[in-house]
């Protein structure tokens, strides 16, 4: 085997072999390792992914008032403070009221829900038309669902509120998640994302461009939806107040909800209403009901409805360029991962995903080709 008669056998027989053809799994370790934790602290971070959320997302809508004082107190980390517990008060009080409120306003319509079906929906009306109807809707299966379904609803957010108000050391415990994630992104946010890409080693042009997307994605949907909506639900509890209709606030959430899902609309809500107030005035041979029940038409068509065809595509523009069938079936999706955050979180990951994608596989093969 060797000429040389001194040099061991085994040195031929473990001979390495030359190191392109044996694949170095040592390489691979610290990915896997990096794998590994990242996937620990999702787990660990699941529970506060929401207020983590909510944090950034209030730190970038008051990041303008903190440039404004910083500007004029020099301190910054003060600054971040007040904002902060400024914000938590007005966010944190209204909450607490409107939980209380609706679920009172929920246990007093399913009251009058049952006794409008126990002495008829139509009482003092004698009109042929009025007494078909009084039969139709005395019928039991008919008057059974509705009953089922008004219960359903009230005992749902009855039980979501109270649920909330029994779990308060876990909600102040996510407020106190929100402060502080708000405080260290309204310091050291901007920091944040300018050493964000060096983690993933994009462009800068194109990095830059996502960055802007972004912003553009998350004023679209602030301006053009939630508050829309926020405003439209306001709107719609108002008008349901001044024209006698029972738990304005209940359906002025609802029509908050229901204008943040495109093609529904409030007018789901407010149009079944103010039929309903019509129909009563000609059943009853009111002029009072049927002038309400043009006006609440009226009310919803001019005021409501006119923020919606308005002010959204003013506030919206161009620029967001999100597809109504990414917002719907985000806030669908987003609601029921997330709860009613995901109204907002639904829609913001899956337009980043977009984003993302656009990037990294769009302009990638467009520049491969070139």
């Amino acid at each position: 085997f060797s000429q040389n008669k001194t040099e061991p056998l085994t040195k031929f027989i473990y001979q390495k072999k030359p190191s392109s053809t044996m694949p170095n799994y040592k390489e691979y370790i610290p990915f896997v390792v990096i794998l590994l934790l990242l996937g620990v602290c999702a787990y660990i971070l699941k529970p506060f992914f929401l207020a983590i959320f909510m944090g950034g997302l209030l730190a970038y809508l008051c990041y303008p008032l903190y440039i404004w004082l910083t500007s004029r107190w020099k301190k910054p980390t003060l600054v971040a403070i007040i904002i902060c517990l400024v914000a938590i008060v007005i966010l944190l009080v209204p909450t607490l009221y409107i939980i209380n409120t609706l679920i009172h306003e929920s246990y007093g319509l399913y009251t009058s829900t049952k006794y409008a079906l126990a002495n008829g929906l139509f009482a003092n009306c004698s009109t042929e038309i009025c007494l078909q109807i009084e039969e139709y809707t005395q019928n039991p299966i008919l008057s059974q669902q509705v009953q089922i379904f008004v219960k359903w609803a009230t005992t749902w957010i009855v039980e979501r509120g109270s649920g909330l108000l029994v779990s308060l050391p876990r909600f102040f415990l996510n407020v106190f998640v929100v402060f502080f994630t708000m405080f260290y992104f309204l310091r050291d946010g901007p920091r944040l994302v300018t050493h964000l890409n060096e983690y993933l080693g994009m462009p800068q042009n194109r990095y830059n461009h996502v960055i802007m997307r972004l912003q553009e994605v998350t004023k679209g949907l602030l301006y053009g939806y939630v508050l829309i909506a926020f405003l439209q639900g306001i709107l719609g509890a108002i008008g349901f107040y001044l024209f006698g209709i029972p738990s304005p606030l209940f359906w002025g959430l609802v029509m908050a909800l229901f204008a943040l899902i495109p093609l529904l609309g409030t007018g789901i809500v407010w149009v079944p209403a103010s039929l309903f107030l019509l129909l009563q005035g000609l059943f009853e041979n009111s002029n009072f009901l049927i002038f309400k029940g043009i006006g609440l038409f009226l009310y919803g068509l001019i005021i409501v409805s006119s923020i919606d065809n308005i002010l959204k595509p003013k506030i919206m523009g161009h620029h967001a360029k999100i597809h109504p069938a990414i917002v719907m079936i985000g806030i669908l999706g987003g609601v029921f991962v997330f709860g009613p955050v995901g109204a907002l979180v639904g829609p913001f990951i899956l337009a980043l995903t977009i984003i993302l994608l656009e990037e990294y596989v769009i302009v990638k093969q467009t520049s491969d080709k070139v």
